[in-house]
């Protein structure tokens, strides 16, 4: 399909009402923005904002329609408890881990994977790596049933629920776009969808033709930034009023704050 008529295509279906999750946050700005140009080019001056969200903040909305976002943990606090749990347990053991919020992020997101493909280990399995996961696992389940807080993981499933039992309103059309692939926590949701009458279509990627790319080789991390910022700072004074910079590694903190200096100093 052409890139145009792709997009035509998202914001239509937005048009008569759909539902669009996107497997971003980026993804779904730029969509809002295609629809938004869309509607000003029609000589709008007023319309209703399109229901285009990230597949994860749809199920946070959708927890508070249920009444739920009063239990669940946000990711920020899902980690930071993670990471009191992982403490906790290396202190009572005697050992020390540098990087605990690394590793409680690793930890998280393994836990997430195992409930969204109702997968398990036993307590016999694995080194002893896998053992302290294992450990750390049974005591951030224990601390939500302790406490009644909603594992983020657990979320899709009580969406599931809800649509299956009528207790929360499906849109007539969902369009799932941008998804190389669709884990079982998703798909389990897209079949409640279909369950009670609603169609589902998804849309595969599509990349936008952008022209030639050049390579530019640099010294070290810090020249590479350097280059990048000059290279921001020649778009802005050209007009650019969007610029995407993708950086591996942003977590360093070295690197994210010479990044961030460099580009503020480019653009002033």
């Amino acid at each position: 399909m052409p890139f145009r008529a792709y997009f035509n295509r998202i914001t239509d279906a937005a048009l008569g009402g759909a539902l669009i999750l996107t497997v971003n946050k980026r993804l779904s700005r730029h969509l809002r923005a295609l629809f938004d140009e869309r509607m000003r080019t029609q000589g709008k001056s007023v319309w209703n904002t399109p229901d285009i969200l990230p597949f994860e903040a749809w199920l946070y909305r959708s927890a508070e329609r249920l009444g739920l976002d009063s239990f669940l943990l946000d990711r920020h606090q899902a980690l930071r408890l993670w990471e009191t749990i992982i403490e906790a347990d290396l202190v009572e053991r005697g050992r020390l881990l540098l990087q605990i919020p690394a590793t409680a992020e690793k930890a998280m997101e393994a836990h997430r994977l195992l409930v969204a493909y109702g997968a398990n280990f036993s307590d016999e399995e694995g080194a002893e790596d896998h053992q302290a996961f294992l450990r750390w696992r049974r005591a951030w389940e224990e601390r939500c049933r302790e406490t009644r807080y909603l594992d983020p993981a657990r979320l899709p499933e009580k969406v599931v629920a809800a649509l299956n039992a009528g207790r929360m309103a499906a849109p007539g059309q969902v369009l799932l776009v941008g998804f190389d692939e669709v884990d079982p926590e998703a798909a389990r949701v897209l079949a409640a969808f279909e369950s009670v009458g609603c169609q589902v279509e998804l849309l595969p990627p599509l990349c936008e033709p952008v022209g030639t790319a050049t390579r530019a080789p640099s010294a070290d991390p810090a020249d590479e930034v350097r280059t990048c910022a000059r290279w921001a700072g020649k778009l802005v004074a050209e007009g650019a009023d969007r610029i995407g910079v993708v950086v591996a590694g942003l977590y360093t903190p070295n690197v994210l704050h010479v990044l961030l200096d460099r580009v503020v100093s480019a653009v002033r």
